[in-house]
């Protein structure tokens, strides 16, 4: 009973003092910034509560028809039991890289456009990380370097 008084009594204050502090501030850069952070920071999370769902069913359906096309070149028989077998592993797929797709859209695209299409993973979903891209990876100049049949080059 006592613990709803308390935490009205807490909201209806901090409502209050927000709308104190807004009129005291009322055309500065101060309270533009800030509304630009909450904006931002509600952005992420209806984003990232709304959008990860979209983009599990969207990296499913992806992965499904990249599984599917892997057989059309080859007989209709491979081609049903490619279909028929292709469903779980986009699920799977999809239950996987749908949340990490989601977070990341609501996260990278909430800050510079917040309740935009993109931050709520209806935009493109791809990496645009290379995929050739080379490591810098130094060779060990104290052992010799071998080819995989084991001989030394």
């Amino acid at each position: 009973m006592y613990k709803n008084k308390i935490s009205l009594a807490s909201l209806s204050l901090l409502v209050f003092n927000a709308f104190a502090i807004k009129i005291a501030f009322a055309d500065s850069d101060i309270i533009k910034a800030v509304g630009k952070v909450s904006l931002s920071a509600s952005s992420m999370a209806v984003g990232t509560v709304v959008g990860t769902p979209i983009a599990i069913i969207r990296k499913t359906d992806s992965q499904y028809v990249g599984c599917v096309k892997e057989f059309k070149k080859d007989s209709n028989t491979y081609k049903f039991w490619g279909a028929a077998c292709s469903a779980p592993v986009a699920v799977i797929s999809g239950l996987i890289k749908g949340p990490v797709y989601g977070a990341k859209n609501a996260i990278s695209y909430s800050i510079d456009k917040p309740f935009s299409k993109d931050a709520f993973s209806l935009g493109n979903l791809e990496d645009n990380t290379p995929t050739n891209a080379k490591t810098n990876i130094q060779p060990n100049m104290d052992k010799p370097e071998s080819q995989p049949w084991g001989t030394s080059r």
